[in-house]
This record gives structure tokens, sequence and C-alpha cells, in this order.
């Protein structure tokens, strides 16, 4: 059966709502408009599509998102991308474009067959790069496949949807905590899902008090500090101090000072309604704030390293030789294994020299030796990283260390992870495709 919910009255009381609190929020909230629930073979009961429905309208898009549609069936056969397609083709074609070779603009699709075990999600070409398709369509494949292992279908495609919601903001719900929400519908019913939806609301209000004092807190004192810390990365003069790491402080410094006129002026005693309103743009601030703290605290590892402390430079050289002795086990490539060897032997011949003068010149050297070795590495054994695609940590991240991003040196811990969760996500998930000349964006997979 089909089910559409109109929302604009929802959207008109949303809208008040913020303007009562006298707080407008730092970034529009874009709810789906329409949300239609395609259930062809009677898998769901009423309650269940109507909380469907309910907890859809909901969720907050980076962008605006016309539909969100829900296919679920119990009767679909493969190849299921191509089912899928048929279906919009021959038997509802508002979810096909009018040329008939890409699904209709403004529409999100979440899909799962109960019996062929398949699920997918779909995209309009509109919406196929603000919503992330091109990058992390089986990520939110992904996303749906444990509550769909466990016979949660409701859960599972309200987790898919709020991972998409979730596209480049660091203040929605996570993927589990959208798996808290819908966990346990299926079974427990409307009464259940209440208490998940009340239990999503608290963690969201939580977190939106948590980032405003971290703001309130550290902000102001960040602030009176931002130029000794600038004078003191600016003081910086080894190797691994290079162009690239000063840009990232900049930004990092940019960053921070973009939020000086509204954060210096927050009202000692904030109401939870005002804060809540404006939780992007408290998190968004608690996340600059974070950065500066964690950039303070690696300039001034760095700032003991080229001084001569010869603790932090133990530390780090350990930290350096734990990632090359990992590359040397794991290494199939025999002379790339004799070289990183040889870098291990130096690194150890620098613990027995802490207080040399020459210390950070031989570091940036290995580091940039050993950086090259596992980029070798990566597209001899790790095909999967995609390094591209991933980031290194930075100068303000809190697992940074002297030397990551110099002359393009990952850690090989973390190429080895990255090769290793591409191969898991590809052996559930992959690309859509399908016959005929469609070419629609989306992603499929197994459960």
């Amino acid at each position: 059966m089909r089910r559409t919910a109109q929302l604009s009255a929802l959207l008109g009381a949303l809208f008040m709502a913020v303007v009562a609190l006298g707080l407008a929020p730092h970034a529009a909230a874009a709810t789906p408009q329409q949300v239609t629930v395609y259930d062809p073979d009677d898998v769901l009961s009423d309650q269940e599509e109507a909380t469907l429905r309910d907890e859809t309208a909901k969720l907050d898009f980076p962008v605006d998102v016309p539909h969100v549609d829900y296919i679920v069936s119990a009767t679909a056969t493969a190849p299921y991308d191509d089912w899928v397609k048929d279906f919009g083709l021959n038997q509802h074609r508002e979810l096909i474009n009018a040329e008939g070779n890409k699904w209709a603009d403004g529409h999100v699709l979440f899909t799962v067959d109960v019996n062929l075990r398949k699920m997918g999600t779909y995209v309009g070409e509109d919406l196929k790069e603000p919503l992330g398709y091109t990058s992390d369509a089986t990520k939110y494949v992904d996303s749906m496949q444990s509550d769909f292992k466990k016979g949660d279908w409701v859960g599972g495609l309200l987790t898919g949807a709020q991972t998409v919601a979730d596209h480049g903001s660091s203040s929605g719900l996570s993927a589990t905590q959208g798996a808290l929400l819908g966990g346990g519908i299926a079974v427990l019913g409307v009464g259940a899902a209440g208490v998940a939806v009340a239990a999503t609301r608290k963690k969201q209000r939580s977190k939106a008090l948590t980032d405003y004092d971290t703001v309130a807190t550290d902000y102001a004192r960040l602030a009176g500090e931002l130029d000794s810390i600038d004078v003191r990365a600016h003081s910086l003069r080894s190797p691994i101090a290079d162009a690239a790491l000063r840009r990232q402080w900049e930004e990092i410094k940019s960053g921070f000072l973009n939020y000086h006129d509204a954060m210096m002026h927050l009202p000692e005693k904030a109401d939870e309604k005002a804060i809540f309103a404006r939780r992007k743009e408290f998190a968004s601030a608690a996340g600059s704030v974070e950065s500066l703290r964690h950039a303070e605290a690696n300039i001034e590892t760095m700032f003991k390293m080229e001084n001569g402390d010869t603790d932090t430079r133990l530390r780090e050289l350990l930290n350096l030789r734990e990632d090359i002795l990992k590359a040397r086990v794991e290494a199939k490539d025999s002379a790339i294994a004799e070289r990183i060897g040889e870098l291990d032997a130096r690194s150890q011949a620098l613990m027995k020299s802490l207080d040399s003068p020459a210390l950070m010149d031989e570091y940036s050297q290995i580091v940039s030796e050993f950086g090259t070795l596992t980029q070798a590495l990566a597209k001899k054994q790790l095909t999967k990283a995609n390094l591209d695609k991933h980031e290194t940590p930075s100068l303000g991240s809190a697992d940074w260390h002297p030397g990551y991003g110099y002359n393009n040196y990952v850690p090989f811990m973390l190429m080895s992870t990255w090769h290793s969760e591409a191969v898991q996500a590809a052996s559930s998930s992959s690309t859509a495709s399908y016959s005929g000349g469609f070419s629609g964006a989306g992603a499929s997979g197994s459960f």
C-alpha cells in the first residue's frame, strides 16, 4: 500500500517555534516535504508505516529533500537494482525522470526486500552530490545492514535515512543513534518508538549543552591565548614544520576566529531551548575550539622536540617505530621490507642519542623516506586504501604526531585500516548497476 504525508504544517510549526525562542538557528533545517511508503506486499503494519513517515519527517537533511521514498517488498527478483528500477518505470513513474534513464530529481529512496534479503538506496541527479552519494552511497547501504539482519525493517530504513541526513554534519545523529531511534520498532510498535525518539532527543539536547559549555568555558580563554600560540607556531623551525603544516595552523586559527563575535558575547545563563535551536552553530564552534586545543598541544609537542626535551623525543620516536615495525612485518615485497628494516635501525640509533642537536633533521628524513616506502606498499598490497578519499590526522587532531603529512607521509597503520574496511564493505555492498541504459545513482547490497 502507498502512504503519503504532506508536512507543510509541521514545517510552519517548527519555524514558529524557533522564532518564539528569539534565537535563529545558524543553519536552517531541511526536513523532507513528502514521505512516501511503498509496501506492495504488505510487509509493514499500518502503525509501522506511520512510524516510518513520522520519524522521517523529523530528520534534518543538509539540503532540501522534497521526497523521501521507502520501498518495502517481499517478492523482488534478482538483479535487485533492475527490480527497483522496473518498480519505478512500470508502477510508480513519479520515481523516474522524464527521460526514463535516471531517478527523478528531488527523490531519495531507501529499499529492502525481506525475502531476497537485498537492500538499497538511490537518489535523483540533483541530490547526488549534495547528499554525498558520489562517495558514500555504499556507506549509506551498509548502515542499514545491522537492523535488517535482525528483521527490524523500520529501524534499518530509518537508520539509512538518518545516515544520509548526517552527511557533512558534525552535529547530527550518528548512525548508531539512528539505529537506536529505529531499533526495536518493528517488534515493540509505536510505544517503543516513542521511547526511542525521546532517548534520541535527550542525547541531542545533552550534546547541545555540552557543546555550549565547551564554547562558553574555553572560547574566551583560547581567544586570549591565541597570539602566544601563534608566536610559538611560527617559532617552529624543523623540516617537518613545512608549508603544509603552517597552512593547517592558519586554517585552524581562521576557523576559530570566524566565531569570535558570536561566541564572545554569549548570555551568562542561556535557555536550554535556545541552545538546542542553535545546536548546529554550537557544534561547529565547539569543533573549532577542539581543533585549536589539539593544535596548541601538538605545537607544544613540536616545540619540545625541537628544543631537546628527551622525554618527548623518545615518546614520538617510539610511536614512529611502532608504525615502522608493523609495515616491516606486513610488507610482502622483500626489497621494501629490507629498506624499512634500515629505517628501523636508524630510529633505534636516534633513541640512543636523544640529546643530539641533529635529531630533528634525522627524524624528518626517516619520516620522509618511510612515507615514500608506505606509498609504494599501498600501491602494491593495500590497493583498496583509497588514499585520495581519506585524510591523515592533521595538526588540529587529537591523534596527530610530528611528521604526519610531511612529504605525504601517511601512517602505515591507517593505510592498513582503510584497506581492511574497504575490503569488508565491498563484500556487502556496491554501486548500483542496471540494464537497459538506466544509470541512476545509488548503491545496493545484501544482509
